[in-house]
């Protein structure tokens, strides 16, 4: 699958007022309550998206602005994740169907809209700009995109067994795991390695750049999904599990 098949609008992205017609916005979810402590934060209340005008620096975002932003609300979603997990290690049932709108959302909005933007966009700008991909954090932020591809094939692939194939439930909720403790880390450090790294390096005019062109990614579809589907997906699985 490519990683540009379909696409969402994203709650709580400051994207949202740039790429998404008037009336046709959506809202942040909830945080995780309750059990455990949540995967991830809730988005920063002055990245989220807001109908009043904005300053002017969240107006014009920069390329780590957006990729952090848009890494709370995978956050999000890995702790509905993190819930669902928890529940069928509780005696409290598999939720098939709720396990496979979370693969589809890390899917299309996680790795092809998120980690499209990294791959195709930000990192050959960092690499421009003297971060080395091989022996660098851009290259070990690469591999680990690839294992999380992996494991979501995994779960996707036990969730095609039959209801009744305890194994195969067994074998998602493990993925799912692996999952959780992969990307979980992943985004630690490039919000707070790579991120920082390619800060300072970058040029005012290199932010610009990739700020338009994260737009034009905003704007296309994955799998026929757009963006502002994936933001409901998201809202629903938050609103459904935490």
């Amino acid at each position: 699958m490519g990683r540009y098949a379909g696409r969402s609008t994203l709650p709580g992205s400051i994207w949202v007022r740039r790429c998404v017609p008037e009336g046709q916005r959506g809202t942040a979810g909830p945080t995780m309550r309750g059990g455990r402590d949540r995967v991830g934060p809730a988005v920063p209340a002055s990245l989220r998206f807001r109908e009043t005008a904005m300053p002017n620096e969240q107006n014009n975002p920069s390329a780590s602005q957006v990729l952090k932003a848009e890494h709370e609300v995978i956050l999000r979603v890995l702790g509905v994740l993190n819930k669902l997990v928890d529940r069928f290690n509780n005696g409290q049932g598999f939720e098939a169907e709720a396990f496979g709108k979370c693969v589809e959302f890390f899917r299309l909005f996680a790795d092809a809209c998120h980690h499209g933007k990294e791959e195709d966009l930000l990192f050959p700008k960092l690499e421009s700009r003297g971060i080395p991909r091989n022996g660098g954090p851009i290259g070990v932020m690469l591999h680990e995109h690839k294992l999380g591809r992996e494991i979501v094939k995994r779960m996707a692939a036990a969730l095609e067994a039959p209801r009744s194939d305890k194994q195969a439930q067994v074998r998602c909720v493990q993925a799912a795991r692996e999952f959780m403790a992969l990307l979980s880390q992943h985004i630690y450090k490039e919000d707070n390695i790579l991120f920082v790294m390619g800060d300072r390096v970058m040029t005012e005019a290199d932010q610009k750049e990739l700020g338009a062109s994260f737009c034009h990614v905003e704007c296309r579809k994955f799998q026929g999904k757009t963006r502002q589907q994936l933001e409901a997906l998201e809202g629903e699985l938050v609103r459904a599990w935490t």
